[in-house]
């Protein structure tokens, strides 16, 4: 493994890029020319290599030519030299020093990528990371304990313009602290039949992810604590009501086990998980259906269509209580500020400027402001932080990300400032509240994609405190990770905010929160033993990827099993040969 730089991106922090392009397939021509111009370097032993490289990497299967094209480059996660190197924690949230920004009237000083200290006595908290479908730019990261045992993975869906080695309809995960390039044969999940659009952690157990596809299917998963051993391909659970693709899935913020999704049929639907049905339908939209956010208890839900309407929806029983028609702002993105009573949408005006309105829930005819930000092309997420009352905007295919703070008065939206990188983003990443490392004072932390380096990089939102001692005005109590309410009471008309918890003790995993999936009759059809409807032929190139895959697996178990009697034969071979030269055989 060889390192490129050190390259600045800021004046005091060099950045260290593994850089494995030039020994794996589909690097350029830049590179061998750059190696045959290395004396020290041998161009035709670097080809052997790559040529034994892809003999162990792609089984001797009878597969199609165009599924074997896998040997691309993997994700690279950078990591940071000026701290103390640790085994455990390689990836350090950081980024290059900007000047700060001092908000006089609240006397907080925010100041992207300040470094963490090297003293500090908090341990920075590992992560799950899903980074969704990268052509919808949205993804969701999930928090799990530190304990060196049970250090959880980064999860990574696998865009064909990012990986193409994984295949449609599949996602991987990696545990966090272990940096580099993800091998082409690393476990991946990958039991859709078609490509994955959308995938989120369950807030109240670490491990439970739902994930939604092409094939019309949501399905729940469980990710082992060690993370993946082999591919999985069997969901906990599978989810069919939706007669068209489904594009989001959302979990209700206070309940467990409800979940949300909304499909390209124009509907909502309402899945009791302890259950395994759709318990309610939300059949208002008259288009496609583009975001879903709630309110901090759950009791509503805001959507935006590509009908160009903003509606405000009473969830349990589907009906609209508000809604906007936006002529003059097409609206693409929406989210809840906390408690204020507030909507934030992003979208385009008609001179197809990028553009942010601010809304009364209450009253949707007007927004009670609009701002436009600029005229490129990119959609604009929002991503908003209740504690602190910050705004966070990021643009698919932006470098920046511009950062402002809500008020309950006018003017509303105060600009703060903007974190800037020459590298532009494809997604984002964010942590939750429970995940940060409180010790350096982080408010906030994005884990950027960087598709044209196919890297996931870290940046930390980090307000400056000269004292080590908690920060409470900036850590104030923060919804946890305890549902609720139950699915029955929720559906029953309570309402509850969600269980707040403190950061100054740190994160404590909950033992209590145990999914139990729903024992579902299975329907098959035996014929001399053999199930027909399991053993069905491939008919499509996705079903083929997934048999391959199952292929892929069976061939791994046999040869461990192989080599496991392969050493108790050795054995018993010895054990006879040692009987037979004993002296009471003699």
């Amino acid at each position: 493994m060889t390192l490129a730089g050190p390259f600045c991106f800021g004046p005091q922090f060099p950045l260290v890029e593994y850089e494995d392009d030039n020994v794996h397939p589909g690097a350029g021509d830049r590179q061998w020319k750059n190696q045959e111009e290395d004396p020290g370097c041998e161009p035709t032993l670097l080809r052997a290599l790559l040529q034994d490289v892809l003999a162990s990497t792609i089984p001797q299967l009878q597969v199609p030519e165009r599924l074997r094209e896998g040997g691309q480059p993997g994700a690279l996660l950078r990591r940071y030299p000026h701290h103390q190197e640790c085994a455990r924690q390689p990836l350090l949230c950081c980024q290059c020093p900007l000047p700060g920004h001092c908000h006089r009237e609240r006397g907080r000083w925010l100041l992207p990528g300040h470094p963490p200290r090297a003293d500090s006595a908090h341990t920075v908290p590992t992560t799950w990371l899903a980074s969704l479908c990268f052509h919808t730019c949205s993804c969701y990261t999930h928090w799990a304990p530190r304990d060196h045992g049970q250090c959880p993975p980064i999860l990574l869906f696998q865009h064909p313009g990012f990986h193409q080695d994984t295949g449609p309809g599949s996602f991987r995960t990696k545990k966090r602290f272990e940096t580099g390039r993800i091998e082409p044969n690393y476990p991946k999940v990958c039991g859709h039949q078609g490509n994955v659009l959308d995938i989120k952690w369950n807030p109240f157990i670490d491990n439970i992810i739902a994930s939604c596809s092409e094939d019309t299917s949501v399905r729940i998963w469980e990710i082992p604590e060690g993370g993946l051993k082999r591919n999985m391909t069997e969901a906990l659970l599978e989810l069919h009501g939706h007669s068209r693709r489904v594009g989001l899935v959302e979990w209700h913020p206070t309940t467990n086990n409800i979940l949300f999704s909304a499909g390209y049929d124009y509907k909502v639907l309402i899945w009791n998980l302890d259950v395994g049905e759709p318990v309610k339908m939300i059949d208002c939209h008259s288009d496609v259906i583009l975001c879903m956010s709630f309110n901090t208890d759950g009791s509503l839900l805001t959507t935006t269509c590509k009908d160009k309407k903003l509606r405000v929806i009473e969830p349990r029983s589907g009906r609209v209580l508000q809604e906007a028609n936006c002529k003059n702002h097409r609206v693409n993105r929406v989210v809840f500020l906390g408690n204020m009573k507030r909507l934030l949408t992003t979208g385009v005006s008609r001179w197809n400027t990028r553009q942010i309105a601010l809304w009364d829930q209450e009253d949707l005819s007007m927004p009670l402001i609009e701002e436009e930000i600029d005229g490129l092309s990119g959609l604009l997420f929002p991503f908003y932080d209740a504690d602190t009352h910050m705004l966070y905007l990021a643009g698919k295919g932006d470098g920046n990300i511009r950062y402002y703070e809500i008020s309950t008065e006018k003017p509303f939206l105060s600009y703060l400032m903007e974190f800037r990188s020459p590298a532009p983003q494809k997604g984002l990443g964010v942590m939750p509240k429970h995940g940060l490392d409180v010790s350096a004072c982080e408010v906030f932390r994005f884990y950027k994609l960087v598709t044209l380096k196919g890297l996931i990089e870290p940046i930390s939102m980090i307000v400056p405190r000269r004292s080590d001692s908690y920060q409470e005005d900036i850590y104030p109590m923060t919804p946890g990770t305890e549902p609720a309410l139950t699915p029955d009471e929720w559906l029953g008309g309570i309402n509850r905010d969600p269980v707040l918890m403190s950061l100054k003790e740190g994160y404590k995993k909950s033992s209590k929160m145990v999914f139990k999936a729903p024992i579902k009759e299975k329907k098959s059809v035996v014929v001399n033993g053999i199930d027909l409807l399991e053993n069905v032929p491939p008919r499509t190139e996705n079903e083929l990827l997934r048999m391959f895959f199952r292929q892929q697996d069976e061939i791994r178990r046999l040869k461990e099993e192989l080599a496991q009697k392969d050493i108790r034969i050795r054995q018993l071979q010895l054990e006879l040969k040692n009987l037979r030269n004993s002296p009471k055989n003699c």
